[in-house]
């Protein structure tokens, strides 16, 4: 997980982010998800996740694959995001619909949602079941 680096005002800290990636991969990294719950994702708005995704990906340049987490309940809202992702380049995404306990419908709802996502992304086509 690659942490976000802030500064002293809450903003996103670009240069220690920029030295905290070449750490990460000088050291041996196989990957770097961004935007995790571990990377406070959860504390940005979307446009500073997009503005993170901007600056990680060309950086990492291909050298290790990048995962882009991408959490929100609106289905619409991730699918934005999830092809914002594959068009800023990311190798794949993590998503984690559910936050909070739902009752015992749940893996019947988080495979609705996702399908939701997927659909709205444009990644499959859902009438081919």
């Amino acid at each position: 997980m690659l942490a976000t680096c802030f500064d002293g005002q809450g903003s996103i800290d670009y240069g220690s982010e920029e030295r905290l990636i070449e750490f990460c991969i000088e050291t041996g990294t196989h990957g770097l998800v961004a935007l995790a719950n571990a990377s406070e994702g959860h504390l940005l708005s979307e446009e500073e996740k997009q503005q993170l995704q901007q600056f990680v990906v060309p950086r990492v340049a291909g050298r290790v694959p990048v995962i882009v987490t991408l959490n929100h309940p609106s289905p619409i809202v991730a699918a934005r995001a999830s092809r914002f992702a594959e068009e800023t380049g990311a190798s794949a995404i993590m998503s984690d619909f559910v936050r909070e306990p739902v009752p015992a419908f749940a893996t019947d709802w988080q495979k609705q949602q996702l399908l939701r996502v997927a659909g709205q992304a444009g990644l499959f086509d859902l009438t081919r079941g």
